[in-house]
């Protein structure tokens, strides 16, 4: 079962403290989710998101192989969720769907 996992790095740390913006992924590449289901798990979860963001990150292009073959992988989207003020999430969520 995918899970929609929080990142945590140096970028995503300051847009939380910042302005309460959290930062997650699906661990599925195989399952493609859109806003509006996003927005649809996180009320499920009791989290009501003002604003929600979907960035692709480019895929990667590696070469593989004595053949030199070109193998592209895909990453993850990246799901920008901002709360309202006051609302806070668990520091080691992770949603299941």
């Amino acid at each position: 079962m995918p899970n929609l996992k929080p990142v945590i790095n140096e970028k995503s740390t300051l847009l939380t403290n910042k302005n309460n913006t959290h930062v997650f992924i699906v661990d599925d590449l195989q399952v493609d989710l859109n806003k509006v289901q996003v927005k649809a798990i996180l009320v499920k979860n009791g989290l009501k998101p003002t604003e929600i963001r979907v960035i692709r990150p480019p895929s990667k292009k590696k070469i593989k192989g004595t053949k030199r073959t070109l193998k592209v992988t895909k990453r993850p989207k990246k799901f920008y969720v901002t709360l309202p003020k006051g609302a806070k999430i668990e520091e080691n969520l992770s949603i299941a769907f």
